[in-house]
């Protein structure tokens, strides 16, 4: 995947919107909304699980030789960390999110998930 020349961002205006996570059980991100702010890119995140509200952070937005989009995300949520790398794909957006815990009894986790947008 490559970004856009000199490393300005690609342009994903036509993934902003709601998506929400085809797996009604997730135990991780239940849906997410792309938003613009300004030349920006970003993420707010919605967990199945405390705390719910991931927050909003800005995204690194990418496109693949064939022109499909995808984006990177990092959340410090406290006791995990979570890198998100996700990737367009025949409408959908699939998410490979990784968890890494600050607990040492904890293993860390590998998530991916689909996620469709709401209507």
């Amino acid at each position: 995947m490559r970004s856009d020349k000199n490393g300005a961002q690609f342009d994903i205006t036509p993934l902003l919107g709601t998506w929400i996570n085809s797996n009604p059980v997730t135990e991780w991100i239940t849906k997410f909304t792309l938003a613009r702010k300004g030349e920006k890119f970003t993420i707010t995140t919605s967990g199945a699980r405390k705390p719910v509200d991931w927050g909003e952070v800005e995204i690194t937005t990418y496109s693949d030789n064939i022109g499909e989009t995808a984006f990177l995300a990092f959340y410090d949520l406290g006791s995990v960390k979570s890198h998100l790398a996700a990737n367009t794909n025949k409408g959908l957006i699939v998410i490979a999110a990784f968890h890494r815990f600050e607990d040492p009894e904890q293993t860390n986790f590998l998530c991916r998930e689909f996620y469709y947008r709401e209507q």
